[in-house]
């Protein structure tokens, strides 16, 4: 290591060049990396939801689902909902608007409600614009609230970077001896965040969840890699100072950065070493995002590592003076308390450190598992949002399908359902076409290739000697005609023109409105129905995740094994946390096991032990399950994803600090007795466990209000309430465990 950190510190301006070009790259890369919003994506690939997306995609062009964003009026007058509903239709991007002033759906006096409908990604530019039109036009008005069915975006608003910046700067300011530092730490590990996220390009795509929080997580866990050579480099220079050496200063600086890399290497590196290890134990989850999100922040935190090594020992001597001149004092933690009481009931905290281990463990069962997040929205109170769930099915059970087409049109918990034997595929009279064109948004659409302005009786008549010319046309004698949308179209199109009776009453522009609609009708049947599959789909009232919920999907399972003689496939947001459910238990053991394992063994090598690892362990993991406890304390259910993170990033990262103060009290007990040990080992390491320590838990605390997305909400929030719950076992309960043992562990 010492002809590496001669290297380092002589060739150091050469280092930084070569770093700040490939920062630059990186950040001009960073555009280019294409960000996955859709979670179904990273469905494990045994997963029948992902299976059966895939048929969609190659028979059906694939689930083709509009965006949404619903506006809501308190109080609107007679006649201004049709003329809202005209204008919205206007705006840029819009596709469609969804109203019918009869239908509960949509109007609840005194409240009225329209689903402005887009094909558009949210996030896009496009969709933005919609809402600033919308807020443009109708802002206060009849108290106008609307609102995203999702707020996924993929990208970070720059401000919550900067204000992830400002409070960093604000924790180090006051807890570094100098305000240079920690100007110097943030260019430090900003420069390793560029290259970070540039080189995700090299994975092609990531996730909107690891873009969003990759970057302030890689900030916050290895922050405290900058603080440790610092402070190495404080001591080496304070050492050379003091033996009086003369010479050139500028020599004596280099000396002292050459011996503090060289002596911090190793702490250093065994520090991000846990925290890379716990990250990639994500890359074992079978719901690919695990991968994505373990790869990045692994990877992330390697690179920061590597910045601390190569940028910050050239900014530290390059602006010393300015260190120096900045100096000010540092807070001072009293432990006078803790470190008695530590010494004096040291035999009881292995006692209580078991039974919070016993304790949390049961409890945390009593926590519910969550596996969608939504964005309340005041509109929500009123209306219930539609939750689709799809059932893709083999064109030999279509007679079948078509008997639970009829039992689930009279569910309570089912507001429609669409398919093509219901819809496309069924024959009509006039009244009920009409009334399924409304139901499909096809209202407006139909009524164009309609002659003039038509009441809705006078359009039903039309429809009804039209459909009987037709069925006459196909060779029918029905006592009431009925056709189908494509035969109508078809006889319109073909045939119609030529009749010697109401021929030349046919319009030309009813032709041509025809002719389009034909069109649409033909695309809207490839999306229905395929070479070999075919879709029902089921909207329904149910939450996303409710028992209500799992009883629906899983009797819509059995019906379809019990009656359904091909292959077929659930897909929907409540079907994907239907089948996560399933094997979710068995995923956070396998992840935690794993997890546990890995960093007990880097423990091992590091203090050539057994019973620290044990202990460390034991007290990380207790900090894991009493974070899942407090959740639902609060009455919150745990979002999966958070679970498996705050596994991976307190196992992972805040164990380094367990491990710091156990490696100063095994230090301090080689020259002193138990109680002084104690102490020094608080003195040695409280400063830098609580600047690293608040520094994860006040920047996800507080940033986490910054998204609008609840589930990275959520996961900010879990790892600042576990990572509190690490510091206070640290702090608290370690000391006297590790006294306790006292014996055990220092005789390794």
């Amino acid at each position: 290591m010492k002809k590496l950190a001669c290297f380092i510190v002589d060739q150091r301006y050469k280092i930084l060049f070569i770093v700040l070009a490939l920062a630059a790259v990186c950040a001009l890369l960073i555009p280019r990396v294409e960000i996955i919003t859709d979670m179904t994506r990273y469905l494990p690939d045994d997963s029948p939801m992902k299976t059966g997306l895939e048929i969609i995609k190659d028979e059906l062009g694939g689930l083709t689902t509009e965006n949404s964003i619903r506006v809501m009026f308190t109080d609107l007058p007679s006649g201004e909902d049709i003329q809202i509903k005209e204008r919205l239709s206007t705006i840029p991007g819009v596709s469609s608007v969804g109203y019918r002033a009869e239908d509960e759906q949509y109007c609840k006096p005194p409240y009225t409600t329209f689903s402005v409908n887009t094909m558009y990604d949210f996030g896009s530019k496009e969709i933005m614009a919609i809402e600033q039109e919308i807020k443009k036009e109708y802002s206060g008005y009849h108290d106008m609230v609307y609102h995203v069915d999702t707020t996924t975006s993929n990208t970070i608003p720059p401000w919550i970077l900067v204000a992830a910046v400002a409070i960093l700067l604000t924790i180090l300011w006051i807890m570094s001896p100098s305000f240079v530092e920690p100007l110097l730490f943030i260019v430090t590990i900003g420069i390793a965040v560029l290259i970070n996220m540039g080189s995700n390009i090299l994975m092609g795509s990531v996730s909107q969840t690891t873009n969003a929080i990759g970057s302030i997580l890689q900030l916050a866990l290895s922050m405290d890699y900058s603080i440790m050579l610092m402070e190495y480099y404080r001591q080496e220079r304070n050492e050379i100072s003091g033996e009086g050496r003369t010479g050139d200063e500028k020599e004596q600086k280099n000396a002292a950065m050459k011996k503090a890399l060289e002596k911090a290497f190793r702490p250093i590196t065994g520090s991000s070493i846990t925290t890379v290890v716990g990250l990639l134990m994500l890359v074992f989850m079978s719901f690919k995002i695990g991968e994505d999100m373990g790869i990045v922040l692994a990877k992330g935190v390697f690179i920061s590592l590597l910045c601390v090594f190569t940028v910050l020992p050239v900014l530290i001597l390059s602006c010393e003076n300015a260190i120096l001149r900045t100096m000010k004092p540092v807070p001072h933690f009293p432990t006078g308390a803790v470190e008695k009481m530590s010494f004096r009931f040291r035999k009881i905290f292995p006692f209580l450190l078991a039974g919070l281990f016993l304790l949390v463990f049961f409890l945390k069962g009593n926590t519910n598992i969550s596996y969608t997040l939504v964005t309340e929205s005041p509109i929500d109170d009123v209306f219930v949002k539609n939750n689709a769930i799809v059932l893709l099915y083999s064109n030999e059970d279509e007679e079948t399908v078509a008997g639970l087409i009829e039992e689930y049109e009279n569910d309570k918990n089912v507001r429609g359902v669409q398919a093509y034997a219901n819809t496309l595929g069924k024959a009509f009279t006039g009244e009920e076409l009409l009334g399924m064109a409304a139901e499909m948004g096809m209202e407006d659409a139909f009524m164009e290739f309609l002659p003039g302005e038509m009441e809705e009786s006078e359009a039903v008549t039309l429809l009804d000697m039209l459909i009987g010319m037709c069925s006459l046309s196909l060779g029918r004698r029905d006592d009431e005609p009925r056709a189908t949308i494509p035969e109508l179209l078809d006889f319109i199109v073909e045939e119609l023109p030529e009749n010697p009776l109401i021929g030349n009453m046919i319009s030309d522009e009813m032709i041509e409105g025809a002719k389009e609609f034909q069109g649409q009708i033909t695309e809207g049947i490839k999306r229905l129905k395929g070479p070999e599959h075919s879709l029902m789909a089921l909207q329904t009232t149910l939450p996303d995740e409710s028992e209500e919920t799992e009883t629906f999907i899983r009797t819509l399972e059995k019906r379809c094994k019990e009656r359904l003689t091909g292959e077929y496939y659930l897909i929907g947001n409540s079907v994907m946390a239907y089948e996560m459910s399933g094997s979710f238990t068995g995923e956070l053991n396998r992840i935690t096991i794993l997890t546990a394992l890995a960093i007990f063994l880097v423990v091992v090598f590091t203090f050539r032990s057994v019973l620290i690892p044990v202990i460390l362990v034991l007290l990380i993991q207790t900090a894991v399950y009493a974070t899942v406890v407090i959740m639902g304390i609060q009455g919150e259910s745990m979002y999966y994803l958070a679970y498996l993170i705050v596994q991976s990033i307190l196992m992972g990262a805040t164990i380094d600090y367990a491990i710091l103060y156990t490696n100063y009290y095994r230090e301090s007990w080689k020259t002193a007795d138990m109680e002084h040990s104690i102490q020094e080992a608080y003195r040695k390491s409280i400063h830098t466990i609580l600047t690293s320590g608040l520094i994860i838990v006040i920047v996800t605390a507080i940033l986490g209000y910054a998204f609008g997305d609840p589930s990275i909400m959520q996961i900010c929030h879990t790892i600042a309430k576990g990572a509190s719950c690490s510091l206070i076992l640290i702090l608290f309960v370690l000391p006297g465990t590790l006294a306790a043992l006292d014996k055990l562990i220092t005789r390794h």
